[in-house]
């Protein structure tokens, strides 16, 4: 915490099942300002770089209903209430694409939007992936699994059909991980 920024009190403003939005009033001591600064609080995420046996890896492909487009991402999702992030990863895993993995590793944590969100992102590498699973859809997940290799991939991204921001940020931790 700075020293320059005083806490004055927070406000819950909206809640649902998804997320809180609430409002952090805080005084910018330095300049003796004051403003209420709005947060979205909702749950910690992990995403999962899946690789196969065979080298590749593994995405899906999903509709998003806010943007209205098909969106290329990493498998992933919330944690569920006092679940651990690493059991999350191996869950979401399973349920997104039926892989299971022979070696699950963090790889870092990211902060989705830190100027307006409150959660952490934790990234992880699940290594030796193999079909074995058994998927188990969210009611309005519409998923459909894509397998590609490393150039395959590193392609995608720089041609811009890879443009969700967590899973540029999760590539950018195995790449600099791994390879």
């Amino acid at each position: 915490m700075s020293k320059d920024w005083r806490f004055i009190k927070k406000e819950k403003i909206f809640e649902d099942r998804i997320l809180d939005i609430s409002h952090h009033h805080w005084e910018f001591t330095k300049r003796g300002v004051k403003a209420p600064f709005t947060s979205i609080d909702t749950s910690n995420w992990v995403v999962i770089v899946p690789v196969l046996e065979n080298g590749n890896i593994v995405l899906v492909r999903q509709f998003r209903p806010i943007v209205e487009e098909y969106t290329l991402e990493f498998p992933g999702g919330a944690l569920h209430t006092g679940e651990d992030a690493d059991d999350a990863a191996l869950r979401e895993l399973e349920e997104e694409t039926g892989l299971l993995c022979k070696r699950c590793i963090l790889l870092g944590t990211l902060r989705p939007n830190p100027a307006i969100m409150s959660n952490r992102c934790f990234v992880y590498l699940a290594d030796g992936c193999f079909f074995g699973g058994k998927t188990s859809f969210d009611p309005f997940e519409d998923i459909t699994i894509e397998e590609m290799t490393k150039e395959e991939l590193k392609y995608r991204v720089k041609c811009g059909d890879i443009n969700h921001s967590v899973v540029l940020g999760a590539y950018a931790l195995y790449v600099t991980n791994i390879c």
